[in-house]
């Protein structure tokens, strides 16, 4: 089946990419249904995963939430910008008023952040080219040819990799910690974070108490492995913080059901 969908996604976009795509074979399209209808980004209509963005597709039931959420006015963290569709919708959200700041290690993809923001006129997004996760200055991140790039040490799945068993292409990034993020660079306090981090959710959390404790943003959080679920669990428990998983809409109340992707309110 999936031979099937490739041949069929070349047959339906291939003469669209040939004509509009730029040398990287992106295409400008707009969203056309969902939570992001009408913002612009420039994808690649030949892969899979980026026609769920097109289509409206990706991560729809998590933008309505936030649509709900997210105020105009507001400071918003994208902690792991991708290609930057948080970003933009971000940035349209909480309007000329707002500020959206932009966290990416991988320099194709904050450029591709940088793009789309552009694309659409968009002049509230600060970017910052920096891994987020532990206070450790210079970490190795491991490029993968999609989203999936990672901190070494960092893993996606129940269980960690055996020592040694990371392979891929490694580059230097800097890295820095919630905290650090808003004590040494300054950067204007979040009354919102997203957090998907490919499996580095556990460290940043850890090193966020002085973020938790001064500005209590609300906090989205993608959890990879079973080390960030605990890990979101102590830091709610912790710093009095409700859990709701987005996929139901209830607070969750055991430490078991913490998994997936939950939104961290803080309690009155």
């Amino acid at each position: 089946m999936s031979a099937v969908r490739v041949i069929a996604r070349q047959m339906l976009f291939g003469p669209v990419t040939m004509a509009a795509g730029d040398r990287q074979r992106l295409v400008p399209v707009p969203v056309i249904r969902g939570p992001a209808r009408g913002l612009r980004f420039r994808l690649d209509l030949l892969k899979g995963g980026e026609n769920a963005y097109w289509l409206g597709r990706y991560d729809a039931a998590v933008l309505r939430i936030l649509a709900r959420v997210c105020k105009a006015g507001w400071t918003v963290w994208d902690v792991g910008a991708g290609i930057g569709f948080y970003s933009a919708f971000f940035a349209r959200t909480v309007g000329a008023s707002g500020r959206v700041v932009a966290f990416e290690p991988h320099a194709g993809n904050l450029e591709r952040t940088k793009t789309n923001v552009a694309l659409n006129r968009f002049r509230n997004v600060t970017f910052m080219g920096v891994a987020v996760g532990a206070p450790s200055g210079t970490v190795d991140f491991l490029l993968s040819g999609d989203t999936t790039s990672h901190l070494s040490g960092a893993y996606v799945g129940s269980t960690a990799p055996a020592a040694g068993a990371e392979r891929g292409r490694r580059m230097s990034v800097q890295c820095i910690s919630p905290d650090e993020a808003l004590d040494r660079c300054k950067l204007p306090p979040p009354d919102l974070v997203k957090m998907d981090i490919e499996g580095a959710e556990a460290d940043a959390l850890r090193h966020c108490g002085w973020l938790a404790e001064r500005t209590r943003p609300v906090i989205l959080l993608e959890l990879h492995n079973p080390e960030c679920d605990a890990e979101a669990w102590r830091f709610a428990r912790r710093f009095g913080y409700a859990i709701t998983a987005t996929a139901t809409g209830r607070i969750i109340q055991n430490r078991a059901d913490v998994t997936g992707t939950v939104l961290l309110a803080p309690n009155p």
